[in-house]
């Protein structure tokens, strides 16, 4: 019987040892996922955060919101009821710039980099003439031209 007992205090000291084991491996492996993982949420990337203006007129009231947008701009002139007439949305244009395009994806303004490295602004009209051209000359000198032929 004295034989039983200490096989059976042997067996309980096994079990007590191994299950304080466990828990402790456990434990370790716990902090270890949480802290990587804490780690990584601090040093992910933040949302961005959508900002926009509003342009207001003498009596207060908006009438222009520029808007950052999760994928583009957006430009949103506002009637008397502050209802948008026009939504304007910039996309990248295929000469390196920019273009500012209405509700029917039509280009309104085109901000295009001509191979000087100055910047020209193209104001369209509503039958894809350009109205206005603002920019430099070869020399470098700003310009003004009105009334150009189609592009």
């Amino acid at each position: 019987m004295n034989k039983e007992t200490q096989e059976l205090e042997q067996r309980m000291r096994r079990f007590v040892l191994v299950t304080v084991a466990t828990f402790f491996i456990g434990a370790a492996i716990g902090t270890s996922v949480f802290c990587i993982s804490y780690v990584k949420k601090q040093n992910a990337p933040k949302h961005r955060i959508e900002r926009s203006l509003t342009l207001l007129n003498e009596s207060g009231k908006p009438y222009c919101v520029i808007s950052e947008g999760k994928e583009k701009p957006t430009i949103l002139l506002l009637n008397k009821d502050e209802k948008p007439i026009v939504i304007l949305r910039a996309i990248d244009n295929n000469s390196g710039g920019l273009s500012i395009l209405d509700s029917e994806g039509n280009d309104i303004i085109r901000l295009i980099e001509n191979p000087l490295g100055h910047g020209t602004i193209e104001i369209l009209s509503e039958n894809k003439e350009t109205n206005i051209i603002l920019g430099t000359d070869s020399k470098g000198n700003p310009t003004v031209v009105t009334k150009t032929p189609k592009i």
